[in-house]
């Protein structure tokens, strides 16, 4: 683009030439249009030409933006000394047009001027090259979500920045599904949809200012996603034949389908909003409803449901022991069985002791502690023989049996009963005992007629001790001769560990501690 006029003087032009907007050439006649942008960076150059023979002298060019109402925001004063302008000069420049520089409405421009520095201080300047910004309107909803057979009515509403100047109009375009009355004065239409079942247009407008047609800006119309609060209501135990219906079903929307997630374990007959199912083998599964609203639009919802008595995977009972001492504690756990509610463990005495004086369960889940009582009263004796340890898995519709184990209860007290077996015990006490406590160590049988293996410092014998979590981990070990410790030296989380001594006799005792 090559513009330039003199305005002063003679044999002088100042011209603004190859005017691009962010990177694009303007063509020549139209103005630099921000739009509705905040800034446009321009780029030219300033071409100065005169005669020869004409003496100007030194000059400055200012590269200036002026607004409608006379201000002046100047970008760029160079100076051009007389040395360099014999006959022309060239400069480029490069920067940024602020919004906030102009105003709406006709009359702001961009020019060069080229001013002789000393008197009479002629001026000579370039073409005024327009420069004009859209009005930033705005439509308020810009999105609108309606639901299935909302036919409530919406209000639209154009605004726009302040200081605008001029007359404005404008065009709305409501496409099919609304009704209401719209015109070209109108900044605010209220508008209602006229079937709740097909989703209406989206809403544009056009607005014109002083005659001049700006960007159309529009609210697009979608439709909700379909959400309900309804839930599937029945027994979450399948034993034979149950009925099934939904809850918080709203008067449009229906129920279209029910399915089961597994036919080999029941079969469903549908009635309506209703389904029966009827137990056919033993597992788990889900009963889904699928429901429909007015619009087509669907929606599942599930329930999971146990069939039958509990599906056992795998049978037995894990850890415990083949035998055990009085007042010791024995682990047992069973692996997680499908479709179960619950485990009935049992210990079932096989003695001639008096009832109560066997082992008993202080836990009811798949991890149960087993404890060995001895009588209170000393003189009857410790409670002595073969127990079973059984397990059952237990839901709404009945046991199943997982798994049995004994254990052969002795007492190490009992010399006469057991003289110098080679079977040793360990004993630790208190158990349970405080994390803060002191725990006090013991191997049985003491005494003759056999080897005394108790630690004590006489026999100048070194153990090795550890303790393990249920994970496997070593949360403490040492080595000494003497038989207590401090809990609270070890620092203990509350829970269930295992006591691991290893003498130097070669033998290796375990017991499980409870830490309180």
């Amino acid at each position: 683009m090559v513009v330039s006029t003199i305005f002063y003087g003679q044999n002088v032009t100042v011209s603004i030439e190859n005017l691009k907007v962010n990177g694009v050439n303007l063509s020549n006649g139209l103005p630099i249009d921000l739009g509705t942008s905040s800034s446009a960076n321009v780029t030219f150059r300033v071409d100065l030409a005169k005669d020869q023979f004409y003496t100007i002298g030194n000059c400055k060019v200012w590269i200036s933006v002026f607004d409608n109402y006379g201000g002046i925001t100047e970008h760029f004063i160079t100076n051009v000394p007389q040395s360099e302008f014999i006959v022309g000069a060239s400069a480029s420049y490069d920067f940024d047009i602020l919004t906030s520089e102009i105003n709406f409405g006709d009359g702001n421009y961009l020019s060069a001027v080229l001013k002789q520095n000393v008197q009479p201080g002629t001026e000579w300047e370039s073409e005024h090259i327009p420069i004009i910004k859209a009005p930033p309107f705005e439509l308020s909803p810009s999105s609108l979500t309606l639901s299935c057979n909302n036919t409530n009515p919406v209000i639209f509403t154009v605004s726009h920045s302040s200081g605008i100047n001029g007359t404005i109009t404008y065009q709305w375009n409501i496409g099919s599904g609304w009704s209401g009355t719209v015109n070209s004065n109108m900044d605010s239409v209220t508008l209602t949809p006229i079937d709740g079942i097909v989703l209406p247009s989206d809403v544009s407008v056009t607005p014109i200012y002083n005659g001049v047609p700006q960007s159309t800006i529009t609210c697009n119309v979608n439709r909700a996603s379909f959400s309900t609060s309804a839930t599937i209501a029945g027994s979450s135990s399948l034993c034979s034949t149950s009925y099934y219906s939904v809850n918080n079903l709203p008067n449009d929307v229906s129920v279209t389908l029910w399915s089961i997630s597994d036919n080999n374990i029941a079969t469903i007959h549908e009635i309506g909003n209703h389904a029966a199912l009827t137990a056919t083998g033993k597992g788990t599964m889900t009963i889904s409803a699928t429901l429909t609203n007015l619009c087509g639009q669907t929606k599942t919802i599930e329930k999971s449901i146990i069939v039958g008595s509990p599906t056992v995977t795998s049978y037995g009972i894990n850890g415990g022991y083949d035998n055990a001492a009085v007042n010791s504690v024995i682990h047992y756990n069973v692996d997680w069985q499908i479709g179960i509610t619950g485990y009935e463990w049992s210990v079932t005495p096989n003695t001639t002791c008096s009832l109560g004086a066997g082992p008993t369960i202080n836990d009811s889940n798949s991890n149960v502690y087993v404890s060995t009582t001895r009588f209170a009263d000393i003189n009857m004796g410790a409670c002595i023989g073969t127990y079973s340890v059984s397990c059952k898995a237990i839901n709404d519709c009945g046991l199943t049996f997982i798994g049995q184990k004994f254990v052969e209860v002795y007492d190490p007290y009992d010399k006469y009963d057991n003289p110098c077996d080679n079977s040793w015990e360990l004993s630790s006490y208190p158990n349970p005992i405080k994390n803060d406590g002191t725990i006090f160590v013991n191997r049985y049988p003491p005494g003759n007629p056999c080897d005394d293996f108790q630690f004590k410092t006489t026999k100048k014998t070194t153990n090795k001790v550890k303790i393990y979590d249920f994970y496997g981990n070593v949360v403490y070990k040492n080595e000494f001769n003497i038989n207590k410790f401090r809990l609270s030296d070890l620092n203990l989380k509350t829970g269930n560990y295992i006591l691991s001594v290893f003498s130097s006799n070669g033998e290796d005792l375990k017991r499980i501690i409870i830490i309180e």
